[in-house]
């Protein structure tokens, strides 16, 4: 190593020690007070259902359905208000639409990640219909991330408070992704179209045989379009809009629901010139 290079390294490793140190835990802190707002909403939901519970049917646990684009952070989000869920004395689970894909061999006929012919639909039906029926138990598959090998795992419901049911559709009103019925809670998150392609291709570069940069871009197309189609229409049926910047801070919005969305701004020039 040259001593330019060797005085480079250390002049970064010193401004990371003294610099983002001493934030990494008010990071954390804040975006505690960002989510606050959803946890509230959580909280007022499992009192009011518990209120209006006759005295001899348990309380079934709240479905909270998070939705938005590929990418975006939504098991991020749900992993986050899990944790803080805990520290309230919440007991939740997460479901994740993308347990119920069907086979890798399977998936492979479709080519975006997006089409709706990729999930198995009734299962997921079942099971959000088993909870909000008061159900004791679920059966429900999963897929490891890493080796795509399917399985299956059973959770007790009895002492869980509420389902942080997470995926793009989650908040969807047509079908066959209409789970807006199952819905207690739905929030909505957004982030901007150079936020989504730069996550998704840091993702992509993890991969240990990842697409090359034009390869890439041919797949983000399609699933923008997909996006724009399924998804996005989506957004209108959210309690909650949560924008996300490129730090990953979360700015909570209780939304009004108005018929009609903004209009997205998915012009492909846009991201043709980022550098990749």
């Amino acid at each position: 190593m040259s001593i330019r290079n060797y005085r480079s390294n250390s002049i970064l490793l010193i401004w990371f020690v003294l610099f983002l140190c001493p934030f990494s835990g008010w990071t954390q802190e804040s975006v505690r007070e960002e989510l606050q707002p959803l946890v509230e909403e959580i909280q007022n939901i499992l009192q009011q259902n518990e209120n209006s519970a006759s005295s001899d049917h348990a309380v079934s646990p709240a479905i909270i359905c998070i939705g938005g684009c590929p990418g975006v952070g939504k098991s991020t989000i749900a992993k986050l208000l899990q944790k803080q869920l805990t520290d309230h004395n919440i007991v939740s689970i997460i479901v994740s639409l993308d347990h119920y894909g069907l086979s890798q061999k399977e998936r492979k006929q479709f080519t975006s990640e997006l089409d709706p012919r990729r999930i198995q639909w009734n299962k997921l039906h079942n099971n959000l219909s088993s909870i909000q029926k008061g159900e004791t138990s679920i059966t429900k598959p999963t897929i490891d991330q890493i080796t795509k090998e399917m399985g299956e795992e059973t959770f007790d419901l009895t002492h869980v408070d509420c389902i942080l049911f997470e995926g793009c559709y989650a908040l969807g009103d047509f079908f066959p992704m209409d789970f807006l019925q199952y819905a207690d809670v739905a929030i909505y998150l957004e982030t901007s179209l150079e936020n989504i392609y730069d996550w998704k291709w840091q993702r992509e570069l993890k991969k240990p045989v990842p697409r090359t940069s034009q390869a890439f871009f041919k797949h983000m197309m399609a699933i923008l379009e997909d996006f724009a189609f399924h998804v996005y229409p989506t957004r209108k049926n959210a309690d909650y809009i949560v924008v996300i910047d490129f730090f990953h801070h979360y700015a909570v919005t209780r939304n009004e629901k108005v018929k009609t969305n903004p209009t997205p701004d998915f012009n492909p020039l846009r991201i043709e010139t980022l550098a990749y």
